[in-house]
């Protein structure tokens, strides 16, 4: 096993099986600046990593749609007082694509 550190939005193309794991920030401290700028950048270019895997923690209600990817599973949680979400998502895979939010599982 090998773990990594890498700017989610311009890392290498990882090699097919990697998990990528990633708690983008919420915008509750930011108050909201440039997290649906980071969620669709982060979307774009996960998007093509054939063969990857990746759980994301997301707290915004704008996360999901930015992102542009349709989870396979979708774990609601709570973080203090903030409802959040657990996601997983097999990336680079035509069918993940979509224009809204999956139900959860």
């Amino acid at each position: 096993m090998r773990i990594e550190q890498a700017d989610a939005t311009t890392m290498a193309v990882p090699p097919t099986g990697t998990t990528l794991i990633c708690n983008p920030p919420y915008g509750e401290r930011l108050g909201g600046k440039g997290v649906d700028f980071l969620y669709r950048s982060l979307g774009q270019h996960w998007g093509s990593f054939r063969g990857c895997t990746a759980h994301l923690i997301d707290g915004n209600p704008a996360f999901a749609s930015a992102f542009g990817l349709t989870p396979n599973a979708t774990h609601r949680l709570w973080s203090g007082p903030l409802e959040i979400a657990l996601r997983r998502y097999r990336l680079g895979v035509a069918s993940a694509r979509h224009s809204g939010d999956a139900p959860a599982s």
